[in-house]
């Protein structure tokens, strides 16, 4: 099940990095650009991270209790620091650009302190944590609500502004949708990383199945946006 995940996450999201590099001609002139930018450097960390399985055993063990072999042997803390922490503050700074309501920049703002805050005392008390163990529930459901806030408050704006009457051809409607939807269903997931076994096949087998289906479903939304939509200056 691992391999098809593996197979699939990577190729969506590959296919929604080149497919924002085909259409950012279309969206270099707003805010969406940082979109694609941040989709491009999603599938870079995909393929970056697939390193421990390229690494022999003899060479991980020659390193083993130090810095190094902890780098080595797992790629934990790359989806901590690029995806938890990186991925939520792009959102957060992403959403900020298109807020319209200086209200709500403030209140994502003090979140996002907040969260970084809690993520960098968390790992400079915990530093083993970063590679060797899942993400830090409490970090992880912070994280969830900082994506959450942002993606709710956008919808709040949209639906009282003139642009709910075309809302299905903005792009930042399908992505705030979108990681919405993602977040809500994966940070209980993670949860219960915390009480799962090794041996619990089921469970395992459960957990990559809901991970594999919402990525797809992520990265094609992201895919139909970028081609479908239209950059927001065009929208005023």
């Amino acid at each position: 099940m691992e391999g098809y995940y593996s197979f699939f996450t990577s190729g969506v999201e590959i296919l929604a990095a080149l497919t924002g590099i085909f259409t950012y001609k279309k969206y270099k002139n707003d805010n969406t650009r940082w979109f694609v930018f941040f989709l491009v450097g999603v599938a870079l960390l995909e393929i970056i991270s697939m390193y421990p399985s390229f690494i022999k055993d003899d060479f991980i063990k020659k390193h083993q209790g130090s810095l190094w072999g902890l780098i080595l042997q797992s790629n934990h803390w790359l989806y901590s620091i690029f995806w938890t922490l990186g991925g939520s503050l792009f959102f957060s700074y992403y959403f900020r650009l298109n807020f319209q309501n200086e209200k709500h920049k403030r209140i994502v703002k003090y979140l996002t302190v907040l969260f970084i805050l809690s993520f960098a005392i968390y790992y400079a008390t915990h530093f083993e944590k970063l590679f060797s163990d899942f993400i830090f529930i409490p970090v992880d459901i912070f994280s969830a609500v900082l994506v959450a806030t942002c993606s709710i408050l956008y919808l709040m704006e949209l639906m009282q502004s003139d642009k709910i009457v075309y809302f299905y051809r903005s792009i930042n409607f399908y992505i705030s949708t979108v990681i919405l939807i993602w977040w809500l269903i994966s940070t209980p997931i993670n949860f219960f990383n915390e009480y799962f076994h090794i041996n619990d096949i089921d469970f395992i087998t459960l957990q990559w199945l809901i991970y594999l289906i919402i990525n797809v479903m992520m990265y094609l939304s992201f895919t139909f946006a970028l081609i479908f939509c239209q950059p927001r200056i065009k929208d005023n």
